[in-house]
This record gives C-alpha cells, structure tokens and sequence, in this order.
C-alpha cells in the first residue's frame, strides 16, 4: 500500500500500517472466541470465504495495533471508516477542525443498532 501510494506522489508524511487477521489474533487471543461464538460471524459465508476480516468488525483493535506500532506517538489520530466517502479537499475539511477537542463526527449521531446489525450478539 505505502508503495501504490508513493507512486501516485503520497508524501512521506502520510503513513500506512499493514497488518493481517494473524496478528491481531496474536496480540487479541480472545478475538478467536469470539469468532467462534458469534452466531452471524460463525455462519457468515463473507467471513468464511475470507471476504471479511477480524478488523472489519473489531475497529478498536485494528487501530490499537497501528498505535502501539507508532514511534513516537501522535497527538491526535484521525479514523475514517471504509464506507465513508467525501468529495473534495480532505486536507482543507480537515483544517476546519484543528484546535478542537471533538473526538467524534457523524452524520448518524441518533442511529440505535437494530436486529439486523452484525454485532448485536
């Protein structure tokens, strides 16, 4: 990925952290037991194919294993989900925020998980 990136003329100071589904289990034992008892997950044909990873629904551990890998540590850390979309200068919607203390932007702020949410198990 950090190469794809370079070639496209990324700059250095973007980083990218590659991990895979071993080393989160590695580092988060208790991630296989849950795999093993979460009824959607163990019948799920998307994460039995491989479509799916551990990080796809453990967000917090993906980001735990990024973190603890960062020398030195960064201040702030910015997080955007794979199906988040905007269109137009990230740099500049990003500006707009510095100096704030929010830790949270969503568009779904009154969104309660129904039945039908993967992790209501």
């Amino acid at each position: 990925v950090a190469r794809a990136l370079a070639a496209r003329g990324v700059g250095a100071d973007v980083r990218v952290h590659e991990y895979d589904e071993a080393q989160m289990t590695r580092a988060y034992p208790v991630l296989l037991d849950v795999q093993r008892r979460c009824k959607r997950v163990a019948k799920s044909t998307e994460f039995k194919q491989g479509k799916y990873s551990l990080a796809w629904g453990f967000h917090a551990e993906a980001l735990n294993l990024w973190f603890q890998a960062q020398r030195p540590k960064p201040d702030f850390v910015w997080v955007f989900e794979d199906d988040v979309g905007y269109a137009g200068d990230l740099s500049n919607f990003l500006r707009r925020f510095d100096g704030t203390r929010e830790d949270l932007l969503t568009a779904d702020v009154d969104h309660r998980p129904g039945k039908r949410w993967w992790w209501i198990d």
